[in-house]
């Protein structure tokens, strides 16, 4: 994806993305350039249960419970490689997941969702949920995040666990206090 960012607009994906995110007001958001940890003070993260299985099966041995906080997330890239501050993912809702700073064009064709079995109702980088809600959720190693805006109302939904433990906790929240939303 990022080739092709940079090879579309002729800037690298960092600048691009945190452009997006300077647009959206999330001033505690970056796509770092280089491989560095998160900055202080930033949250712990940890492994969990489905990040041990994950590693094991590129033949790495770490137990749940490891710490993650100082390894680099620069392995995601443009595909998860951003860290944020659960505000900011709070601000991004408020921009409906970026339809704010798109033409009206590309939100209608971005809401056009289409169902795939097993997964959802997907959009151009959005996720629909019984309309007129829309998110999208995010993971990595020792972090899962779930962002969701109501297209009517302007309501928002962010959450942020610190543990990769594959069950997303906003899942059973978002359940408990959006019933019927799925």
């Amino acid at each position: 994806m990022g080739v092709i960012m940079a090879k579309l607009t002729g800037k690298n994906p960092e600048e691009l993305v945190n452009d997006a995110f300077a647009q959206a007001g999330m001033t505690q958001s970056n796509l770092p350039s280089s491989s560095s940890p998160l900055p202080p003070p930033s949250s712990h993260g940890y492994v969990g249960t489905v990040g041990a299985v994950q590693l094991q099966q590129l033949g790495v041995t770490e137990p749940a419970t490891t710490d993650v906080t100082a390894w680099t997330q620069d392995y995601g890239k443009e595909g998860g490689g951003a860290y944020s501050i659960i505000g900011d993912l709070a601000t991004w809702g408020g921009a409906c997941l970026g339809n704010s700073l798109l033409p009206t064009a590309m939100v209608d064709a971005r809401l056009q969702t289409h169902h795939i079995e097993d997964a959802g109702d997907y959009g151009l980088g959005i996720i629909g949920f019984n309309s007129p809600w829309y998110g999208h959720s995010g993971q990595v190693l020792g972090w899962e995040s779930d962002v969701y805006c109501n297209t009517k109302t302007g309501a928002v939904f962010a959450l942020m666990v610190n543990s990769t433990d594959g069950l997303f906790l906003s899942d059973v929240v978002r359940d408990a206090i959006f019933p019927g939303i799925k």
